[in-house]
């Protein structure tokens, strides 16, 4: 076996010149949403589930996080309990420092929304998608260091049927990734060009992680790829899987010095600053009537869209963006006649302004 710890200095100027030019991506593992004392998120949930008398579940497999359930009630309640665990989490030190730092996206391998909500509370322009099965992605806009794109890799809490939970939901995950479905291409591309990636608490140990590295083409040694990983649980041997496999290399930090540190370098480096807050929200009650006044529905519902992210009203946001949409569609393919067009307009027009009133009623 090859006893190469595979621990390496970091180059620093290097790493930020990538992350400054969108050239690097950053993957976020359970790792990285530890508390001060160490303890991840995932721990403190299975915890406070009590797994070994939880009746909702038939057996849990440890070493996968993977569990059995005797029925999809059971499922639903389980899942139930998972998003309340995390309704009442905040984010940690950790993740709001990582929030700060300009990458242009954020892939996560954990379910919560704890990387939003570090977003949001420092006013931070973003977008959010998340895998859901054998559906059409949602549509994403061109990630960019001031519109940053949080991606759930295995599904999020706000949905679900999104959830990989069993081996039955892996099994669903991967039919539907391999048949190139659920992910924006927008992130396709991506994942294909950028040629520097940054894992942070990712769990290499896990065999269906390996598939989806593999699926997501990070073994291909085309290009000359940087690959840093920074773990606590890491050892010889699976660090040098790791290399072997996907040119990964350990960098000689453990987690939380390492996402110090890098705040610390983005701090001091004139080339690069953190992220910055988008300010006061405009009333987008204001902004969405004055662009549809305009005739500008698209930039509305966009606007809209935007700010419903995450929230329960998101679905209904995106049924109006559906139908616009197919509107769109019939009127250049020439089925509509012009006062149809404007009939189904005024529709999805005041469609809108109900959406934005009981938005901001809510805020």
């Amino acid at each position: 076996m090859n006893n190469h710890t595979n621990l390496k200095p970091i180059d620093w100027d290097y790493l930020l010149d990538k992350i400054r030019e969108k050239e690097c991506l950053l993957i976020l593992g359970h790792e990285a949403f530890s508390n001060a004392q160490g303890v991840t998120a995932q721990s403190r949930m299975t915890q406070s589930l009590d797994l070994s008398k939880n009746v909702y579940i038939k057996r849990h497999y440890p070493s996968e996080d993977f569990y059995l359930f005797d029925h999809k009630s059971s499922r639903t309640q389980f899942c139930y309990q998972i998003k309340r665990f995390y309704k009442n989490e905040k984010p940690g030190e950790l993740i709001s420092l990582l929030a700060d730092i300009p990458f242009h996206i954020y892939l996560t391998v954990t379910p919560d929304l704890l990387l939003p909500d570090a977003f949001r509370e420092r006013g931070f322009s973003f977008q959010h998608g998340f895998y859901k099965k054998n559906t059409d992605p949602q549509p994403i806009k061109a990630p960019s260091s001031e519109n940053p794109l949080v991606y759930n890799l295995f599904g999020c809490i706000e949905n679900e049927e999104s959830l990989v939970l069993s081996h039955d939901d892996l099994y669903d995950y991967f039919k539907s990734i391999f048949a190139r479905r659920s992910m924006p291409v927008e992130l396709k591309d991506e994942l294909r060009e950028v040629r520097n990636l940054l894992f942070v608490g990712v769990p290499f140990d896990k065999w269906y992680l390996q598939i989806l590295l593999r699926e997501l083409e990070i073994h291909n040694e085309k290009y000359a790829f940087t690959r840093f990983a920074a773990n606590q649980s890491s050892d010889n041997e699976l660090r040098t899987f790791c290399f072997e496999q996907f040119q990964i290399q350990f960098v000689d930090k453990n987690v939380e010095d390492f996402v110090r540190e890098l705040h610390r370098r983005v701090a001091s480096d004139p080339n690069i600053s953190f992220r910055e807050s988008a300010g006061p929200k405009t009333d987008i009650q204001i902004l969405v009537r004055k662009q549809l006044s305009n005739g500008e529905t698209e930039a509305a519902l966009d606007n809209l869209t935007d700010f419903l992210d995450g929230s329960e009203l998101q679905a209904v946001a995106d049924q109006i963006n559906g139908r616009y949409g197919r509107m769109k569609k019939r009127r250049m393919a020439g089925i509509l006649t012009t006062e149809e067009i404007t009939l189904e307009e005024n529709k999805i027009n005041n469609d809108i302004l109900e959406l934005v009133k009981k938005a901001t009623a809510r805020a």
